[in-house]
């Protein structure tokens, strides 16, 4: 008995320390937003994210909108809202700096990805099929990001991947406790969801010759 209690503090430890904002908590803090029209926190990020944008649409209640925004300038958003340096980054840039405190955009962007994830959301579709093929190396960031959009214009795209799973750095990379593997897993499938194939356990050079 005290053996499966140690194991169940131990699987404890790793579960993920920071917890997301509530729904009033995300309410009251996009509404402190003043969307500047040359928002330097846009500047600062960078994938670009439309970073006023999204924060509206969740003070607006529209919370796949602001999904929708964030993944569309970058495919690994769910990630970054973890593990990105915001307080150096967007934060870091947020005009509200000199009065007060910045917008918690990484924790915005964080409860509006949660929200897709919990939801069951599939963000984005495939684009009207151009008869084309591509091979992509890796099935990290890079690569997903890669086959995302190439998928989204039409093309028909396999990755291979030499690992067990997609998702590189974010998958195997990063402690679960800042980052657990299911939001890494979550990127991958809305790729998949492109019909993007993802050929995992293959080694270009060694599985597959060039």
């Amino acid at each position: 008995m005290r053996s499966q209690e140690s194991l169940q503090s131990i699987i404890q430890n790793f579960n993920e320390v920071e917890k997301g904002l509530s729904n009033r908590e995300a309410v009251e803090e996009s509404n402190r937003c003043l969307y500047c029209y040359d928002a330097p926190c846009i500047q600062a990020c960078p994938t670009g994210i439309d970073i006023p944008t999204f924060i509206k649409k969740i003070a607006s209640g529209n919370l796949k909108g602001s999904a929708e925004t964030i993944m569309s300038s970058n495919p690994v958003g769910a990630s970054c809202s973890r593990v990105c340096p915001t307080d150096e980054l967007c934060e870091g840039a947020c005009v509200l700096n000199h009065s007060t405190k910045p917008i918690m955009i990484g924790d915005l962007q964080r409860y509006a990805t949660d929200w897709a994830i919990q939801n069951e959301q599939v963000l984005f579709e495939k684009g009207k099929a151009n008869g084309k093929k591509v091979a992509i190396v890796g099935g990290g960031p890079a690569g997903l990001s890669a086959a995302r959009e190439l998928a989204r214009f039409g093309y028909d795209v396999t990755i291979f991947e030499a690992e067990k799973q997609a998702g590189g750095l974010n998958t195997y990379g990063i402690v679960s406790f800042r980052l657990p593997q299911a939001i890494s897993f979550w990127e991958v499938e809305q790729v998949k969801s492109l019909d993007v194939k993802i050929k995992t356990n293959v080694r270009i050079g060694e599985d597959i010759l060039p």
